[in-house]
């Protein structure tokens, strides 16, 4: 499983996982690369992606996580786990190849 295919994956979602606005998404990482990470490497960190439209996702960094969840009543880690489930199954069959 390569965790830069998972980010073209949200990338791919098409729509936010928040206002469901279709449309071109930012994949916003939960656990955090780092500064000067480098996103185009794999990382484990690129599990924790959500799809967030752009509107959301300069909101969330403008708000932090706790004011944001509690604003849009959302459990982020929780759709975060919704989406890494369902790529999980969508590609079971590849993942059992490796």
């Amino acid at each position: 499983m390569n965790s830069l295919d998972y980010v073209d994956y949200i990338r791919n979602v098409g729509y936010c996982c928040v206002c469901y606005h279709r449309g071109p998404v930012d994949p916003h990482h939960l656990i955090s690369v780092g500064m000067g990470g480098n996103r185009k490497k794999q990382n484990v960190k690129h599990y924790s992606c959500i799809p967030l439209c752009r509107h959301h996702h300069a909101e969330y960094h403008n708000k932090g996580k706790q004011s944001f969840e509690k604003y849009h009543n959302v459990n982020l880690f929780e759709l975060a786990f919704h989406f890494l489930s369902n790529y999980i199954f969508i590609n079971y069959e590849d993942i059992n190849e490796d």
